[in-house]
């Protein structure tokens, strides 16, 4: 086990990731490369009581940790396909792209959220919504077994037939109920999809939001579909109609026919002075075209809400929100999955995706102050927007620091990312395999004080 403290060259690259406003700062930093690297930190930090922090890109952090054990999960690869059982087994540090790769050889696909670099492990244990959620559902849905190293140090295979309850725990609770090492997903026969986007100038804002709003009552139930507010910066490698002009885009993946999705957009046809169509039939693999999100490691402020409609409020004054100039160079309006053809799997109805119409995720480029201070201003803009369609409840891997309600410990924004039932489920599940509080970081599960399942 490789282990670095403040002044080791490695401690540096170790404490930050993709979002690089947030660097860590722990008392030991662990760059694992195999299970038993991760069993020995977690024995380290269980002996000496020091929180544990994992992470492998850095996609979802929400606050640096300042003590205790980070444990850099990133060296840990390997993916095996098994395509008649169509399961996927990865190591902790993999990533989507990697793993869309390999299953595309076998007409195979996981579900993918809309960035390829983000790490699977991550993303599966947060529920993990991506275009085809509303024909497969959750990316946690999928989670057929784990290899997790809880915090008595001992490594364990969990699933249904063997500890159950973990694996129910898993499946959308996060990193609260040890650290996973290697992951077992059920794969989906999607090898290619209809996907892309058509992209007008922010000036056509309302008129796109207005139709999008009509559209979807109606639009086929397994359409993933997304209305997102653009601005790729003059030397981003995306195609010239789109380089350094703000833009308003359609966004959609279809997991039937090219004829289906097509004649299922005629609607956005009305809509003239369109300036870019990506839209086509592409192997999933290439799904990380539709958003063109950026990869570089980059110091970033976001907001996300979950919206229970499109109101003529938020059609009337999102788009002045959102004009040329906003600090805020890329927000997304998508489906959430409930409304699809996928329903919730038996006991995760309780998670926040599955009561959210609709997701709004936003992210700005803040490389100083001042850029700070516009997109925290930002924030508080859209604030007043979406008051009245506000759910209150939002989604575990959507959770952002710089506008979600926040306690001393974050706990309470946590917990609106469940129903009250299914988080009595995982408090209780914490009590029994966390009760000292030392996993989970910064989407912290308070352990009950009972300890009963409900």
């Amino acid at each position: 086990m490789d282990l670095f403290r403040v002044g080791d060259q490695e401690y540096t690259r170790l404490c930050s990731g993709w979002n690089t406003r947030v660097v860590h700062r722990p008392e030991y930093c662990v760059a694992a490369q195999s299970p038993e690297d991760v069993q020995n930190a977690v024995q380290l930090a269980a002996e000496r009581r020091l929180p544990i922090r994992v992470q492998s890109t850095g996609h979802g952090v929400l606050a640096a940790s300042t003590a205790g054990v980070l444990i850099d999960t990133s060296g840990i690869g390997g993916v095996r396909i098994d395509p008649v059982r169509q399961i996927a087994e990865i190591g902790a540090g993999v990533r989507w792209q990697e793993l869309l790769d390999a299953t595309q050889k076998y007409d195979l696909a996981g579900l993918a959220g809309s960035a390829s670099p983000v790490g699977v492990v991550g993303y599966a244990l947060g529920g993990g919504a991506g275009w085809l959620a509303r024909r497969y559902g959750l990316c946690s849905d999928m989670i057929d077994a784990a290899e997790v190293v809880t915090i008595d140090g001992k490594r364990r295979w969990v699933s249904d037939d063997a500890e159950p309850d973990l694996l129910w725990a898993l499946k959308g609770g996060g990193g609260n109920f040890g650290v996973v090492t290697t992951l077992r997903l059920r794969l989906v026969a999607q090898p290619m999809v209809y996907a892309g986007a058509i992209y007008w100038p922010i000036g056509m804002a309302r008129e796109l939001l207005t139709a999008y709003r009509e559209w979807v009552a109606t639009s086929p139930a397994e359409m993933g579909s997304a209305v997102a507010f653009i601005q790729y910066p003059a030397t981003a490698p995306v195609p010239d109609p789109v380089r350094g002009v703000p833009a308003v885009a359609l966004r959609i993946c279809h997991p039937g026919s090219a004829e289906d999705a097509k004649r299922a957009i005629l609607p956005f046809d009305k809509i003239a002075g369109s300036i870019l169509d990506t839209t086509r039939v592409m192997p999933y693999r290439e799904i990380g075209a539709v958003s063109m999100d950026s990869p570089l490691h980059l110091p970033r402020i976001g907001y996300s809400e979950s919206l229970r409609e499109i109101s003529d409020r938020i059609i009337d004054h999102l788009p002045q929100a959102l004009s040329s100039g906003s600090p805020f160079i890329a927000m997304e309006l998508r489906t959430g999955p409930d409304g699809g053809v996928a329903r919730a799997a038996s006991g995760h109805d309780g998670l926040g995706y599955w009561s959210s119409p609709f997701l709004f995720f936003g992210m700005s480029v803040t490389p100083d102050a001042a850029k700070e201070q516009a997109a925290l201003e930002m924030g508080r803009r859209l604030d007043a927007v979406f008051a009245h369609a506000r759910m209150g409840t939002t989604a575990l891997t959507f959770l952002l620091p710089e506008h979600t309600p926040l306690d001393a410990s974050g706990m309470a924004r946590v917990a609106t990312t469940f129903q009250p039932a299914h988080y009595a489920r995982l408090a209780a599940l914490k009590k029994r395999h966390d009760p000292g509080g030392l996993l989970g970081g910064d989407r912290m599960i308070a352990p009950s004080k009972s300890g009963r399942l409900a």
